[in-house]
């Protein structure tokens, strides 16, 4: 592999310095009339007296550009962009290599224009994703990302850091492009102490291109926050408070700096939040009509409180107009301590109440969570050429200190034996290495070569210990459950990546090669687990035009969802006294295939067919635990999973002041294979929509949210519907530095969702009453440029 990723190197640095050798480029500068650089301006050279365009090419962020030779035509430049009067220079003389510096004036026209006409669209959809964006939005008030996501077009979610794209399960989530590398109850604490405020766009990736992870069978999910592209210096304040059933408030803001070739940003943001939630579960063991066994739990549960901390810092550096070097560092920190009171009766036949448990729980869960990046991009004479390196190191870590007391009585109420008390202690470390190279080389006007390399390398250690009360005086250490577990997965990828356009066909073809290995230890056993393989991703794209208002969109790609550490640790967790998680060290990978048909009309309206077929599937199985009224949850290959469906996007700005995103998706999943002894077979038809509406008149704007979720099947469970009403306003102030936000969430909402599941000689079904009904005020306060 270090033989093939030399080669690749060394055919990107010699490509590159090539076709930045033999080019002549014309540089200069861009700025306006208080003297700040001008990005992204449209910049034209134009031949005499055709006016036929010989080069062009776009400002970078400090205002500079670079455009190649063009020979010996005489020709003008022209400068242009949104906001600025066009700028035309007098004929250039042959062989000139700088303009120097450009002013642009500012077009009062345009710029009224700019204000009615210039808000991008909140929901828009390209070759290989749908973008969400959600920057400004008042219902992202009060909101974490946990929650922002459960509320986002075609995404579903149980809750618990699991989630899926038009029904598909297997979902990988990244933040800013870059991989979580946690899942599960670890990635919901940390999307939870995350505010929604932070965030710019959601990009959902149902078929991501080969540039791309291939982990997430279910896709790809990435949550971009907010960047600096403001000059000069400048800054935010924000503070909110609101109320559920128990208050919460958070509070922060953040400062940006940027020059000519400096450009610095840092926020911070701190937020307390208590809820309350109860919970009924019944679960039947014995299978058929006459269950030999049933019990029932009802649990009330609160939250108070949970703290989250967040800090972001990022500096970047415009060496010149082809070089940018930067660094950032991104901090989360939470800890929620919460406790649940818990009765549950033990019935034998189904009908004589044979125990009454009354368990207190207590739980102190803690995450924290860095990500360090550094990264630089060399840009080449051509517009799109260039080169970068990115190399990030994430440590991440967990607490947990759980404990659990439960008294025991008789059908009639009395107590018998002793208390029994367990503890629960886990600390969990979690270390992630990346480095990666990709290169863009545009192969004349029509085509496009990408080419990369990523490594990425995993090391978790986590140490379990579980305590017992003996005799209700004497703690004791449980040897059979207590253990440590240590997992190492590295990941070498190669991809290559071509597209370009055959008259009015649009392609894209691509090929990613992954080398993965893994060793899972039990330290405690002394037993390890050691797997190693090499897969081929394949991807594909096709683009048509029917006419000039439709189009076609073909698109292919295989992914992979690889066993978590989590899945792949023994030991037991427990989330009570009576029911408890292990893992499965025999898992294999799943992987899958992704069809997708697109239909694009006006750029308004989208229709989307899908196909996809995943074999290993990992589904966790929840079973008899090894004493009566126990449960055990698994993680098991039980066979295959298949997912066809339809969805339809239609966005567009109604008029002037009325804009509408609407999405419908019906689709049908079915899950089949066998596992411990018994057949799977659990299949269901779902739908999902979401509807939402902005109204914006005299700086007050409101938005208007429903959702709805039909009954779907994850697994053996089946989870009934989930529906909601959201509405909030916000009124900008003090010339637009001010900003005032009331919203409330919930408004019209389920209030006890449930779900089923069946398997075995189980049947279970949970009823809930989650704290989902929010109302919250938000002021925040801009300062500066």
């Amino acid at each position: 592999m270090m033989e093939l990723f030399r080669g690749c190197l060394a055919l990107v640095l010699t490509v590159g310095w090539f076709g930045a050798s033999v080019a002549q480029p014309l540089g200069g500068r861009v700025i306006d009339e208080q003297g700040l650089p001008v990005g992204r301006a449209a910049v034209k050279l134009v031949a005499m007296p055709d006016s036929a365009i010989l080069a062009q090419a776009m400002t970078d962020e400090a205002g500079t550009f670079s455009i190649p030779a063009v020979g010996s035509r005489p020709g003008i430049l022209v400068v242009s962009h949104l906001g600025y009067r066009t700028y035309r220079s007098q004929p250039l003389a042959v062989g000139l290599v700088s303009v120097g510096t450009i002013v642009l004036h500012t077009d009062v026209t345009q710029l009224a224009a700019v204000s009615v006409l210039g808000r991008r669209p909140s929901v828009t959809h390209q070759v290989d994703r749908m973008t969400i964006d959600v920057e400004g939005s008042a219902l992202t008030v009060g909101n974490s990302v946990l929650e922002l996501l459960e509320r986002t077009p075609g995404v579903t979610s149980n809750g618990e850091g699991n989630f899926a794209i038009q029904g598909r399960q297997g979902v990988q989530v990244m933040i800013n492009g870059r991989a979580t590398y946690i899942s599960g109850a670890q990635l919901a604490l940390l999307l939870r102490g995350m505010q929604a405020r932070d965030v710019v766009k959601v990009e959902l990736m149902s078929s991501p291109s080969a540039r791309q992870n291939a982990e997430g069978s279910g896709g790809i999910i990435n949550i971009v926050t907010k960047t600096n592209r403001r000059s000069g210096l400048g800054g935010d304040a924000f503070m909110r408070g609101g109320h559920g059933r128990r208050p919460e408030y958070a509070l922060g803001g953040g400062m940006n700096l940027k020059t000519d070739k400096w450009a610095f940003q840092a926020s911070g943001s701190h937020g307390r939040d208590e809820e309350e939630e109860s919970s009924f579960n019944e679960r039947r063991f014995g299978g058929g009509p006459a269950p030999s066994t049933i019990t029932r739990q009802w649990e009330d549960s609160r939250l108070d409180p949970g703290r989250n901390y967040g800090l972001q810092a990022d500096v970047e550096y415009a060496a010149d107009s082809s070089q940018v070097f930067g660094a950032g560092v991104h901090w989360i920190k939470g800890r929620y301590q919460s406790f649940a009171d818990a009765m549950m009766h033990v019935l034998e036949g189904g009908v004589t109440r044979m125990q009454q448990n009354v368990t207190q729980n207590r739980f102190d869960e803690g995450y924290n969570n860095l990500t360090f990046n550094a990264r630089y991009t060399r840009r080449f004479d051509a517009e799109g050429h260039e080169l970068t390196a990115n190399a990030d190191y994430a440590p991440h870590g967990n607490d947990f200190r759980n404990g659990f007391h439960t008294i025991y009585h008789d059908g009639s109420g009395q107590q018998v034996g002793n208390p029994a008390a367990r503890t629960n202690v886990q600390d969990l470390s979690n270390t992630t290495y990346v480095g990666s190279i990709d290169y863009v080389r545009p192969l004349g006007a029509q085509r496009k070569l990408e080419l990369g390399w990523r490594a990425t390398y995993l090391w978790i250690a986590n140490a379990v210990r579980n305590d017992t009360l003996r005799n209700g005086i004497q703690w004791d250490v449980d040897d059979r459950t207590s253990n440590r577990f240590r997992y190492g997965q590295h990941v070498q990828a190669a991809y290559g990546i071509f597209s370009g356009k055959w008259g009015e066909l649009e392609y894209q073809a691509g090929l990613r090669m992954e080398y993965t290995g893994t060793e899972a230890e039990q330290v405690t056993i002394h037993s390890s687990t050691r797997n190693q393989y090499v897969d081929l991703f394949p991807n594909a794209f096709l683009g048509y035009p029917l006419t000039e208002k439709q189009k076609l969109r073909l698109a292919y790609s295989r992914r992979i969802k690889r066993p978590g550490d989590h899945d792949l640790n023994a030991f037991r967790v427990y989330a009570d006294p009576f029911n408890y998680f292990e893992g499965n060290p025999q898992l294999a990978p799943s992987k899958t295939h992704a069809l997708e048909l697109v239909h694009v009309f006006d750029n308004k309206f989208f229709t989307t067919l899908t196909l996809n077929r995943s074999g290993d599937a990992i589904v966790s199985i929840t079973g008899p635990g090894a004493r009566v009224g126990e449960t055990l949850s698994r993680p098991e290959n039980v066979g295959s999973f298949t997912n066809y469906g339809i969805s339809v996007l239609y966005s567009a700005r109604l008029t002037g002041w009325w804009e509408v995103n609407q999405y419908a998706n019906l689709f049908h999943n079915r899950y089949e294979g066998s596992s411990r002894g018994a057949t799977l077979d659990n299949h269901a038809t779902s739908w999902s929509a979401n509807s939402r509406h902005t109204f914006q008149a005299y700086r007050i704007r409101m938005e208007l949210l429903g959702y709805y979720h039909s009954g779907m099947v994850a697994g053996a469970l089946h989870t009934a519907s989930r529906y909601g009403v959201d509405v909030g306003i916000d009124r900008s102030l003090l010339a637009d530095k001010a900003n005032v936000k009331l919203a409330c969430t919930g408004l019209v909402r389920n209030a006890r969702p449930q779900s089923t599941a069946s398997f075995g000689s189980l049947y279970t079904v949970s009823d809930e009453r989650p704290d989902n009904r929010r109302v919250v005020l938000s002021i925040t306060y801009r300062f500066g440029e």
